[in-house]
């Protein structure tokens, strides 16, 4: 994605991927984040969402504990440089 040859290839995946993802962005708007963020793909900082294993139906889940949830809520607004509320 960090070339103009990479972005159109990224349609391909984006159809590879469409029966398990759904959002309301045109491809071009994913484009031109994809662009406009291009420099901040070489920073990109991970972290993990912990949580605790079941099974339900047959279907693995994760169940993540309120404390995790607020942890990485306040990791997220502190890296977009918003308030905690």
């Amino acid at each position: 994605v960090l070339s103009l040859n990479g972005v159109s290839n990224y349609q391909s995946v984006l159809n590879a991927l469409e029966s398990n993802m759904k959002t309301d962005m045109n491809f071009d708007e994913m484009k031109k984040i994809a662009l406009d963020y291009r420099e901040a793909f070489g920073t990109i900082k991970q972290d993990q969402l912990q949580g605790e294993g079941f099974m339900q139906d047959n279907i693995s889940y994760q169940k993540v504990s309120d404390q995790e949830l607020d942890r990485v809520k306040k990791e997220l607004k502190d890296q977009m440089n918003l308030e905690n509320k």
